[in-house]
């Protein structure tokens, strides 16, 4: 969708909700504002650069969503709304915010990171809506003292006299503990050949059976627990998937404080969550049922080739049968290990050279 008609808001005068995320909006009608009674703006991944004026007579908005559009300015007109409680402009080219948004008081949640914003400097806008508005207090409290601080958006250089900077990106910072296995020697990473006879030390497929005194349950209530287990878990990743990555602020902006608006159909499509339909689950869940099919196949004993090989393959391909052309969600340290030409035969090895730091080419 290109274009809002002007038209609009006189066909439909009691719109309380308007969602027109993910179009080719550069601009909105002038006469926008005349949607009175609306509560709900959702206007992100559009190329919008600016608001009209007339949005200051939108005196029941209550949240609006701006993430991921072209805006160098804030839209000051949203200063001018008092009934605003939840704002969300990340991922634009903001370098400033007014101090004017302290006036909002019934406003809770304002999100901006990833912008480019220096006033307040982007890592505070990155910390949330309590850092950024202490921030812009405090500003204006020292701009009334005679302080150096900005006090307004009028008085800050303009986007086309700001010097653009590159935004860096840090590494999730991931912790791994170590664990000694002295009892699976490399001899284990082995498969049997096709038709060769058994040997000491090589691997059998047996009978997978539960270990003597294992359990008190029958077999048709362990089966019925262990597929309760999976198939929780395959739920919990497609709710989960919801939230990933996401702060706090962000998940009660896009759910709700208490998660009301939270189901499958509601589940917000950015760059992170449009690789997957509404309703699927995530690489963790493929990479559970990857494990599980080695365990069944070699009748639970964990063969490290035989699961690198599925590993590799649904990198590649995902699950076809589910409709995959690939592995949605590869992790870079994944990525990594796959491509390691010797991975198929000793992934062992790749594994403990990555985790050490010890592989060069990684």
């Amino acid at each position: 969708l290109p274009s809002i008609p002007g038209e609009a808001p006189y066909y439909a005068p009691h719109l309380v909700h308007f969602d027109c995320s993910h179009n080719r909006l550069q601009s909105l009608p002038g006469n926008f504002g005349h949607f009175l009674h609306l509560r709900e703006l959702l206007l992100s991944h559009n190329a919008l650069s600016s608001l009209p004026n007339s949005m200051a007579e939108m005196s029941e908005l209550r949240r609006v969503d701006l993430s991921h559009n072209a805006f160098a300015d804030f839209p000051t007109v949203l200063t001018k709304i008092g009934s605003l409680q939840q704002i969300s402009i990340s991922f634009n080219m903001l370098s400033a915010l007014p101090v004017e948004l302290v006036k909002l008081k019934a406003l809770t949640t304002l999100i901006c990171h990833m912008n480019r914003s220096k006033f307040p400097p982007q890592e505070v806008c990155d910390k949330g809506t309590h850092a950024i508005l202490s921030f812009l207090t405090s500003s204006q409290s020292a701009g009334r003292n005679g302080g150096d601080a900005t006090s307004g958006s009028a008085a800050l250089p303009t986007a086309a006299q700001r010097t653009q900077v590159s935004r860096t990106h840090g590494e999730r910072p991931v912790a791994f503990k170590r664990v000694a296995c002295p009892e699976q020697p490399s001899l284990l990473n082995k498969l049997v050949p096709t038709g060769a006879s058994p040997t000491l030390g090589q691997r059998q497929k047996t009978p997978l059976r539960v270990p003597e005194n294992g359990t008190t349950l029958s077999n048709s209530e362990l089966i019925d627990r262990v597929a309760g287990l999976v198939y929780g878990a395959a739920l919990g990743d497609a709710v989960g998937l919801a939230t990933e990555f996401m702060m706090r602020e962000e998940c009660q902006f896009h759910y709700g404080v208490d998660g009301e608006r939270l189901s499958y159909q509601n589940i917000v499509h950015d760059r992170h969550r449009c690789k997957w339909q509404k309703g699927d689950w995530t690489d963790d869940t493929d990479q559970m049922i990857l494990i599980l099919s080695s365990l069944i196949q070699w009748a639970g004993v964990v063969d490290e080739v035989d699961f690198a090989k599925r590993l590799e393959s649904w990198c590649n391909k995902g699950f076809p049968e589910l409709g995959d052309d690939m592995g949605h969600g590869v992790g870079a340290t994944i990525g990594k290990a796959t491509m390691k030409p010797e991975f198929l035969t000793n992934p062992h090895d790749v594994a403990r050279r990555l985790w050490e730091g010890t592989d060069n080419a990684a």
